[in-house]
Order: C-alpha cells, then structure tokens, then sequence
C-alpha cells in the first residue's frame, strides 16, 4: 500500500500544506488574541477616561455615585483616588489585588492620557488602567478601572473554538484536495505503466493522450514512438527470420537432394564427383550465410563493413541452373 505513488505524492502533499497551515493558523492566531486584548485593554481605558472627563467637569459627591453605580451594574471595577490614593469611591468591593495595584502606583509618572497598568491576563486576576484627575493643572486623582482577567480568557475560549473548527475544516478540505491533486498527478503516470506492462507482453499497439504541452506529454509520445518503433522492428524481424530461413533451405536442400544422388549406384563417377564438387560449393556458400549473419550482429555495435563487388549475370545464371538441372532433369 505504502508503495503506491499516488500515496507518496498525496502524503507529502499533505505533509506540506498541514505545515504551512499551522504556521499560518498560528501568526493568524497569535496575531487575533492580541488584537483582542488590545482592544479589550483599550476599551477599558477609554471607559476610565471618559469618567475622568466627566467629573473633571462636574466634581460632585453626585457624580462620584451616579459613575460607581453605573459601573456596579456592568463587567468592570471603577475606583476613584484622591491625589495620595486614598479611595474616595467604589463600584464594587475592593480586593487585594486592586488594593496592591492602587499602592504600586507610582502617580507622578502617569500620563495625562492615562496608562495600562496590568495587561497580563493570563497570569493576573484583573487588567487594570489608570486614568489621572486634573483640576486647575493640579493632580487631584485618579480614576483606576479594572476587568476581571476572565472575561478575556473566555474571549480567547471562544476564538479557539472558531480556530479548532475553521482548522479541522480545513484539514478535511486539505485531505480532499490531495487525494485529488495526487490522483490527477498520478493517473497519466499509471496509464504509462500499463502501456509499458503491455509492450513487455508484446502488445505493441498502445494508445496515450500526447496533446499536454509538459514532461509528461513528452513521455507519453516518447512511449507511442517507442510502441511504433517496436511493431516495425516486430515486422522487420519476422521477414528478416524468414528470408534467412529461405537462404539456408536453400543450400540445405542442394546438399541433401544431391546427397542422396551420388548414394546410388547406378550414377557414373563422373557425375559423382560433379555432384560432390556441387556440394563442396553449396557447403561454402552456406557457411559465407552464416558469416554473413555473425556480421549481422555488428550492426548494433557500428562495426560492420559494406563491400560492393561486380557480378556477370551470365556467369550467375549458368550457377543456378547447374544447382537445379538435376532437379528438373528427373521431373523431366
């Protein structure tokens, strides 16, 4: 099974794309959850500030109040500060997490825009932000906002779940499309093989698609031209085999007709050693056969040598017809 090359290619294949979409999968992850509690942070400090905003204009026990009670009834934690930060206000029960934030607080060197002061949610209870009161370009405060880490941790939750389900679609789009990439790749390779497997039988006559303009559109009429070149050796082999059959019947036959001629007795000696002269003759001519073929067999190695030699006809004729005139003499 593992020998298969459509499960070779289709397995690297796989193996490729599944890396490369995990290294994508984790930028684009890693990338997402930071945004996210960026914007988590950032909209935890723009709610600070925004109080900030409203009592630098509107400084009353009122509006200290009305902003602790509608933070009370959201997701955050509001703490308002005097300038040494002594709480004046809270939403909600203070818990020495928030205590040891507002403590640690170094207050000279916060920002009038305010600042992130704890943004690492997976190891914190809260997030947390400072936002500065100014009266008169007087430090007087501070508005300290605070989140439970939580409430990212179940954002992230919630972006993995979509990360496992996008990434296991994925997957299964990925197995697809390389089980079909791998048997379109493989499935002209495969026809190849069969039509190699069918000239090895001596089944000369196959047919492959040859139109594609690529390697393997080269291969396939590399292969129909070799199936071509085989039937016409095929062909040119048989005649070849049968005219050497007819050139040595020939001489075989002389030797052996006139053979049994001189074994009677009735021939007279002079015919007798015309007939043993015919045959010595014939004897000669097939062994120039079969030197002739031995040369034959240089012909693969370019070795051979041509030699062109002048023949009188008359000569060639009377040749014959002394080897057949016995022959036609007894079938008169």
């Amino acid at each position: 099974m593992f020998n298969k090359l459509a499960l070779k290619i289709g397995l690297l294949f796989f193996l490729v794309i599944l890396i490369i979409e995990i290294i994508l999968f984790y930028i684009l992850y890693t990338n997402l959850v930071a945004d996210r509690v960026e914007e988590v942070m950032g909209d935890l400090l723009a709610r600070g500030n925004t109080h900030r905003d409203v009592l630098e204009e509107n400084y009353t026990t009122t509006t200290l109040e009305h902003v602790a009670i509608m933070e009370s009834e959201s997701d955050f934690i509001v703490v308002i500060t005097d300038e040494n930060g002594e709480i004046i206000i809270n939403s909600d029960p203070v818990e020495p997490e928030m205590i040891t934030v507002i403590e640690h607080t170094d207050y000279g060197e916060i920002p009038q825009e305010g600042v992130i002061l704890k943004s690492n949610w997976s190891e914190e209870k809260y997030v947390s932000t400072d936002s500065p009161l100014t009266f008169n370009e007087t430090h007087s405060g501070h508005v300290f906002m605070f989140a439970e880490s939580d409430s990212i941790e179940r954002i992230i939750d919630h972006l993995s779940h979509k990360f496992w389900l996008v990434g296991l679609l994925t997957l299964l789009l990925t197995v697809i499309t390389v089980f079909i990439l791998s048997r379109v790749i493989t499935q002209p390779v495969l026809r190849m093989k069969k039509a190699t497997e069918q000239l090895s039988r001596g089944n000369h006559n196959v047919e492959l698609y040859t139109h594609r303009k690529d390697e393997l559109g080269d291969l396939a009429t590399s292969i129909t031209l070799l199936s071509q070149d085989l039937e016409r050796l095929k062909n040119e082999r048989n005649e070849f085999l049968g005219s050497i059959s007819h050139e040595l019947r020939t001489p075989l036959t002389y030797m052996k007709g006139y053979t049994d001629i001189i074994s009677r007795k009735e021939i007279s000696t002079t015919d007798r050693n015309r007939y043993i002269k015919i045959i010595q003759e014939e004897t000669e001519h097939l062994a120039d056969l079969i030197k002739n073929l031995f040369e034959l067999a240089k012909i693969d190695h370019n070795e051979f040598a041509i030699t062109k030699e002048r023949v009188v006809f008359s000569t060639l004729i009377e040749t014959v017809l002394a080897r057949i005139r016995p022959a036609l003499n007894e079938k008169k």
